[in-house]
């Protein structure tokens, strides 16, 4: 296993807790972001994991990787970020897993922003389309109808 990936089993093994089952997310989350600035891709995806389970990442780990200023974001702005950066690296490999969560994210967020225009939009075709129907149904009735 190459040093940089020992990192991210370390964090894991943190994530998961010791023997009494205690997990330790902030030691995980300064873990991760060690391998992230060792420019390994699984630690900003980590990251973005925790968060995602609604662990709000701490301060000092957010310093340390240049995000100080996400402390007070809300919560997609965080993601969108850190998933970029696994996106962004110069691991080929990071970057389909990291453009789906970061896909994920937008997503999420677009739903949450629009649920209403969304719930309003289905609301009126479904009562549009039957009535759209009718009228076609009418018209054609009445067109084969017509003497010619």
């Amino acid at each position: 296993m190459r040093p940089k990936y020992a990192l991210i089993r370390m964090g894991d093994l943190l994530y998961e807790g010791q023997r009494d089952g205690q997990k330790d997310l902030f030691s995980a989350a300064a873990t991760y972001a060690l391998a992230a600035r060792r420019n390994t891709p699984q630690g900003w995806y980590n990251l973005g994991l925790l968060a995602e389970e609604g662990y709000r990442l701490p301060l000092s780990v957010l310093i340390d990787l240049g995000l100080s200023e996400l402390f007070l974001a809300d919560d997609s702005l965080v993601l969108s970020t850190l998933y970029k950066r696994c996106r962004d690296s110069e691991d080929t490999h990071s970057y389909l897993p990291c453009s789906l969560a970061l896909f994920n994210v937008h997503l999420r967020s677009f739903q949450t922003d629009y649920s209403a225009a969304i719930k309003f939009s289905s609301t009126v075709a479904v009562i549009a389309a039957p009535a759209i129907f009718l009228i076609l149904l009418g018209v054609l009735r009445r067109h084969t109808r017509s003497p010619t």
